[in-house]
């Protein structure tokens, strides 16, 4: 879903490629009014939730998606770093995971000259991914929505949702 607010207030949010799109006047007094305009195409919001509030399951299928085509290091365990994750969104393991797949090439190319880093060789700078990228990497990426935010959220999909 993608969604836009203009300078007057109105909100517009369109779903599965622009097939779909419901606008909401938003005022002070009403500050949940742009909510209404998710009930049109909760489905994708619903699934986010209720996956970052369940099992380690989803969240380890979203760093095996993202890491598919990383080398990993014996020392990564994944399933100890999807518990790790509780709380992140889908987006939020992407970034971590999209981090850490830097890592080892900024590993390689730290220090070195620009002409340096252009006579690297593809063996030079492609090693494997270690428990110590993903370490750093989930020192720089933090959860976007708080606990509360998703408490929330669930209230409301209590209230006007349906699952």
């Amino acid at each position: 879903c993608i969604s836009a607010v203009s300078r007057r207030g109105t909100s517009t949010r369109r779903c599965g490629g622009g097939s779909r799109s419901a606008s909401t006047s938003r005022s002070p007094s009403q500050p949940t009014s742009a909510r209404s305009s998710a009930r049109r195409c909760e489905g994708d919001a619903v699934r986010q939730v209720l996956a970052r509030r369940g099992t380690a399951a989803p969240r380890l299928d979203w760093v095996g998606i993202n890491l598919k085509d990383v080398q990993l290091d014996a020392s990564v365990c994944l399933d100890a770093l999807a518990e790790r994750l509780a709380g992140f969104s889908p987006a939020d393991v992407t970034n971590l995971c999209r981090e850490a797949a830097m890592m080892p090439m900024r590993r390689a190319i730290k220090g070195l000259r620009h002409d340096e880093i252009r006579r690297l060789k593809r063996e030079d700078t492609d090693t494997p991914l270690c428990q110590d990228d993903i370490e750093q990497s989930l020192l720089r990426i933090n959860k976007t929505v708080s606990e509360s935010d998703l408490g929330r959220f669930e209230e409301w999909l209590k209230e006007f949702g349906s699952t």
